[in-house]
């Protein structure tokens, strides 16, 4: 039959399998680096850099800091990017119910209404000062 092998062979698979996961550990936490930027981009972007959103989500990061799970590593970046997706989507959705006037009171809800008429036939509405 066959034998086992020259005898440094185990060794050297030992140490390519260790290197394997070495390098699996150390993309994770890349890949977790990336997540946490983009979450605390978005944060600053339509939170402000000063909300107590910033400093729960840096506590959240360094708590797990030094998790070597790429299972849980996994985890916590879906929940980075799902963070920023729906930070970023809140704000989108803001957007969109202030650019149809959903939400607004209801003199402004006409003003812009008027505006956007005005506008239509190339006139400008003139500006009104409240004293």
């Amino acid at each position: 039959g066959i034998g086992p092998g020259p005898p440094g062979l185990a060794q050297v698979g030992r140490h390519f399998s260790l290197r394997s996961h070495h390098a699996e550990l150390l993309m994770s936490r890349l890949q977790a680096l990336s997540a946490y930027k983009q979450a605390l981009r978005a944060i600053d972007r339509y939170v402000g850099p000063k909300s107590h959103w910033r400093g729960s989500l840096s506590e959240e990061f360094r708590r797990h800091e030094a998790e070597k799970d790429p299972a849980v590593i996994a985890t916590h970046i879906r929940r980075c990017n799902d963070y920023a997706v729906f930070i970023t989507s809140v704000r989108d959705h803001q957007e969109l119910l202030a650019d149809c006037g959903i939400g607004l009171d209801p003199d402004t809800q006409s003003r812009r209404r008027l505006e956007a008429n005005a506008a239509s036939v190339g006139l400008r509405l003139p500006k009104t000062f409240t004293s």
